[in-house]
């Protein structure tokens, strides 16, 4: 899935944007419409750069808090599942890893108790969060 989402640059200067769309149907303007989108492609970029970055250095402070606070569960495959699916649950995370879910389900718990998860019960689920990661991501 893409992780440059020019719709958000664009909807925060829809006006311009709407604006110099009509220049170009009516006059067959394109320099500044392509030049307004060079901007806005360049400012989303370096904002995505700033959020990727800011997920690497969470991504490695995780990583190295798992490995150094909970050596018995710690594993590189554990540690991306989480960062990539930050909402997960023990079947979810077995399959990932090959283990079986009770297994997934005590690891999971492990980091809840250590302060690195979150998690909750909706019906008969649990779900387990990786809630830096996702107020990252809702932030940015």
């Amino acid at each position: 899935s893409p992780f440059l989402f020019i719709n958000i640059t664009l909807n925060a200067n829809r006006s311009s944007y709407d604006s110099l769309l009509i220049q170009v149907q009516t006059h067959g303007d394109w320099s500044a419409f392509v030049e307004f989108m060079i901007a806005a492609f360049h400012a989303q970029a370096l904002k995505t750069k700033s959020t990727l970055f800011k997920i690497m250095t969470l991504h490695e402070a995780f990583r190295s808090e798992v490995r150094d606070k909970h050596q018995g569960i710690y594993s590189a495959d554990l540690i991306d599942h989480l960062f990539m699916q930050p909402i997960t649950s023990p079947v979810r995370l077995g399959e990932a890893l090959g283990i079986h879910y009770t297994t997934a389900s005590k690891y999971l718990h492990h980091l809840v108790k250590g302060g690195l998860l979150t998690d909750k019960k909706v019906g008969k689920y649990h779900f387990f969060a990786n809630g830096k990661l996702l107020k990252l991501l809702q932030s940015n």
